[in-house]
């Protein structure tokens, strides 16, 4: 399998509009920082899995599972597969797609 990153999560709108790097944010900014600590975790957790996977039935089963344990996996990341590959995209706060294109993207 290849695993192509073709973008860093944790981006979020901050308050004045720009988008924010979750390892950015101030001390006094607790609830941003919080969302970057849990999406960057997540990003995390998913390169871990398909890292750990060695065929597209153990990755869709990883996935699964880890959309499972992590309650809050919805609220962040999408995936879904293809006919020969595996698809990740970072979402909003609406639940639309934030960078419109995958962050992650494996062939199999």
């Amino acid at each position: 399998m290849e695993c192509i990153v073709k973008r860093t999560p944790a981006l979020r709108y901050g308050r004045d509009g720009h988008h924010v790097l979750g390892v950015l944010y101030s001390d006094s900014d607790s609830e941003y920082k919080g969302i970057g600590k849990i999406v960057w975790s997540l990003f995390s957790d998913i390169l871990f899995q398909i890292s750990q996977s060695s065929s597209e039935m153990e990755l869709r089963t990883n996935m699964n599972t880890l959309k499972f344990l992590k309650e809050n996996f919805n609220d962040y990341y999408k995936f879904g597969f293809g006919s020969n590959h595996m698809w990740v995209k970072q979402i909003d706060d609406k639940g639309e797609c934030t960078f419109g294109d995958n962050i992650i993207l494996v062939n199999f």
